[in-house]
């Protein structure tokens, strides 16, 4: 099954230039845990994380209202076009620790990944958990 099958049309993102405190009160009114970060004309640079923003920046004391997404946002990030394999995102999801991803078709961002995406709609979740790093075994996981 391809990305472009499951995948939201609609993301959340934030720039390079935003507060880290304006993109986490973002992540809250949305219930996200992942933005994308894009330039002009929707071009993506990369995505931040709660997680980035925790280590990156709090843990070692600096300014939230200062300090700017492109200070901590995550840039090694390949993210997935639309039409690739939902098997290798969620090996990528696995690896990255995180539950969204953004796609990206020709550098600019087109939608975002979600694990229940993968979940709901995917019909075959012990090869998306085995994606994922977990373990199956037939009384846990009901394949379709």
């Amino acid at each position: 099954m391809k990305i472009f099958e499951i995948m939201g049309r609609l993301s959340v993102t934030a720039r390079a230039e935003d507060s880290i405190n304006s993109a986490a009160q973002k992540m809250k009114r949305y219930g996200v845990s992942v933005l994308a970060v894009v330039g002009e004309k929707g071009k993506f640079r990369g995505i931040l994380t709660d997680r980035d923003i925790v280590l990156r920046a709090v843990a070692i004391g600096d300014d939230i209202l200062d300090t700017r997404v492109g200070d901590v946002m995550t840039r090694r990030l390949l993210p997935p076009a639309p039409g690739d394999d939902i098997i290798g995102a969620a090996e990528m999801m696995g690896k990255f620790g995180v539950q969204q991803l953004p796609v990206v078709d020709h550098g600019r961002m087109v939608g975002m990944l979600s694990l229940a995406d993968l979940a709901g709609r995917s019909g075959n979740s012990a090869e998306i958990l085995r994606a994922l790093g977990g373990k199956t075994n037939e009384k846990t996981v009901k394949t379709q």
